[in-house]
């Protein structure tokens, strides 16, 4: 009896333990299923995540962490093999219990190192995931085993994955409190984890890279409307000095490039080798007094015109020569502004203190200095052909044309506003005779003499013009003929004076007429006319003396 009871007892404790595995094993293929549900869902969630991450490193810290919560991990993290001459594995993204883990990994992928040899090393070599089931007595573990024991790491992933068209492996590191924690079916879900880790990466990077372009595209755009527009400004009827001063307005007013609303534009004096400022906005007194001429290698700018290179500054550091007391802190962008490698100047843009340099920046203010360069070009060719065509070549005063062109616009403006004018025609006493007696050469020397004379004795309104051998002409703008007298009084005492001119004092004297606007007419070349006649009448009647104009 006693053993028949003990035989049921066997059997159902034997039954009891066979359900009690049973529930085991099912409790644990239903953890599974959960975690591989979990796992399936976090591969969803990956796609949303990389719709929301607007940087790598946001959507790799999204991933590590969507493992770790679905998965029940302790860590995750993600690196980046670098082709460096070490082969350095840099972790870029991690979650989960680490507590300084990574820090003293030091992980590379070269073969030859003792730290390359452990999964991660050897999944970027191999581009196959590398499990430790038991990192506590895995040998692949030995360089890290004390820290990550230490940390309650019992088992881990390394799944390598390829961005870039395979150009740069990453790797994607995972760790379980519980040895042998990876099945195979987990291993293959955690493989498309990796894939989609690899893909949003080229996707955010695709995205970045195609900003970049678009910024780039706009900047490009951006800059040829600036460079057209000061193109524009160059075919404008202006002075270089107009010119210069419209076209620093207009590169001050550029709200993309990082520069404050004041500057100057230099221009190189070739013969003197010195940088003469042409043009300024909102510089304050003492830069002006102090900046108007600059020598070369002095300063910043002096610097970037002897260097003929750009000089940066983020502060007022050991190159910035010019101070004053009340100076206040800044930096520049000093361009100098070239024709090939010839220096025509310096464009001087001012910046915040501790400014960065932008080379983007940097590179288009080049290219503006440039097309500063050829509108200085264009303009001194203009200037210089102009000067020709309207300049008298010895005297380097107005000639016959210009001349007149003078006269007709002072006619207007007196016209407009209701004025008198004179206009005195002037004819050299015995000039003839110097040429004569002296020869040519010593008769342009007088010449030259006897207009610097003559000009000292007119106002900066007046205008002196050559008609022709020893003819000259002036227009008195707002002037009777009691004014024109007075001019013409000086004029005759100034030229009355010896010529000392190589070891010869020459005496000459000046015969003069004049006509005065609206009396003697009221067209350009008439009052010429008639000064002209009045000149006649003095050379008639002895000659060194004024006389206005007469109808009888």
């Amino acid at each position: 009896m006693h053993t028949l009871f003990g035989m049921v007892n066997q059997f159902a404790l034997e039954k009891g333990e066979d359900c009690i595995q049973k529930d085991k094993i099912i409790g644990q293929l239903e953890n599974e299923l959960l975690k591989a549900r979990r796992i399936a869902n976090a591969l969803t969630s990956c796609n949303e995540a990389l719709v929301r991450s607007t940087t790598e490193e946001q959507f790799l810290l999204q991933i590590c962490e969507l493992i770790v919560k679905s998965g029940g991990y302790q860590l995750v993290w993600v690196g980046l093999a670098k082709n460096d001459k070490k082969k350095t594995i840099h972790p870029v993204a991690q979650y989960g219990f680490e507590y300084g883990y990574l820090d003293q990994l030091h992980l590379t992928w070269d073969e030859t190192s003792e730290r390359g040899n452990g999964p991660t090393g050897r999944a970027i070599r191999s581009h196959v995931p590398e499990i430790a089931n038991d990192i506590a007595n895995d040998p692949k573990f030995e360089c890290w085993r004390d820290e990550a024991v230490k940390r309650g790491y019992s088992s881990s992933i390394a799944l390598p994955f390829l961005i870039e068209d395979g150009h740069l492996t990453g790797v994607l590191n995972i760790y379980s409190s519980e040895a042998f924690s990876f099945k195979q079916d987990e291993i293959a879900l955690l493989s498309g984890m990796a894939k989609d880790v690899a893909n949003g990466i080229n996707s955010i990077r695709k995205m970045s890279r195609n900003l970049e372009l678009e910024k780039k595209n706009q900047l490009e755009y951006r800059s040829r409307l600036i460079i057209s527009n000061l193109l524009e400004l160059a075919l404008k009827p202006l002075n270089i000095e107009r010119m210069l001063e419209a076209c620093l307005d207009l590169i001050l007013s550029i709200p993309w490039v990082a520069i404050l609303s004041k500057g100057s534009i230099f221009l190189h004096d070739s013969e003197k080798n010195i940088l003469v400022m042409a043009t300024q906005r909102n510089l304050s007194a003492p830069l002006l007094k102090l900046c108007q001429n600059i020598e070369m290698g002095y300063c910043l700018c002096g610097r970037a015109a002897q260097e003929k290179k750009p000089v940066f500054a983020s502060c007022l550091d050991e190159r910035h020569d010019v101070r004053f007391d009340g100076i206040s802190e800044h930096g520049h962008y000093c361009i100098p502004i070239l024709s090939e490698q010839d220096l025509l100047g310096v464009l001087n843009l001012y910046v915040e203190h501790n400014h960065e340099n932008d080379k983007d920046q940097e590179l288009f203010l080049t290219t503006v200095a440039s097309t500063l360069a050829g509108i200085i070009k264009r303009k001194n060719a203009e200037e210089k052909i102009h000067n020709l065509a309207n300049t008298d070549s010895l005297t380097n005063i107005a000639n016959r044309r210009a001349f007149m062109e003078t006269i007709d616009h002072e006619v207007a403006r007196s016209k407009r506003e209701k004025l008198n004018f004179a206009v005195l025609y002037l004819d050299l006493d015995k000039f003839k005779q110097v040429n004569d007696v002296f020869g040519h050469k010593i008769g342009d020397v007088l010449l030259v003499q006897a207009v610097n004379r003559m000009k000292s004795m007119l106002r900066e309104t007046d205008t002196i013009g050559r008609i022709g051998g020893d003819e000259f002409a002036v227009v008195l703008p707002n002037s009777k003929f009691s004014g024109a007298e007075h001019v013409a009084e000086k004029i005759i005492n100034t030229l009355n004076q010896p010529f000392n001119i190589g070891e010869n004092d020459i005496n000459i004297g000046v015969s003069i007429g004049c006509s005065i606007y609206p009396d003697h007419g009221i067209i350009g070349e008439v009052l010429l006319h008639k000064a002209d006649n009045a000149l006649y009448m003095v050379k008639a009647n002895g000659k060194n003396h004024l006389r206005q104009y007469n109808e009888e």
